[in-house]
């Protein structure tokens, strides 16, 4: 199925995004949720990678598990609280807001 392609999910037209991942509703209320994940999985990983970090390395750091941070690098958790955001900052040696950018 390509990315983007609309589909049936539960009586309601949703879009679907990337394979293992959710369906999203077509009207786009959770387009903006979707590119917040992707940015945030982004960052973390590229702040973990300039810190030689290992993701079981910052999941120690973090006082979170491993699969939490593969979760988080591959998009698949919508919302880390923020308790967890400061942390994963901290760990990182970033201030909250530049893992928010």
């Amino acid at each position: 199925m390509a990315p983007g392609r609309a589909i049936r999910r539960g009586g309601a037209l949703c879009r679907y995004y990337r394979p293992g991942e959710a369906t999203f509703p077509v009207d786009g209320s959770r387009l903006l949720m979707v590119s917040i994940v992707a940015m945030l999985a982004r960052t973390i990983r590229k702040h973990r990678a300039a810190a030689g970090l290992s993701q079981r390395g910052l999941a120690r750091r973090a006082k979170v598990t491993p699969g939490y941070i593969a979760q988080l690098e591959r998009g698949l958790r919508a919302s880390p609280s923020l308790p967890v955001i400061r942390r994963l900052a901290r760990a990182l040696g970033v201030r909250v807001g530049e893992l928010l950018e």
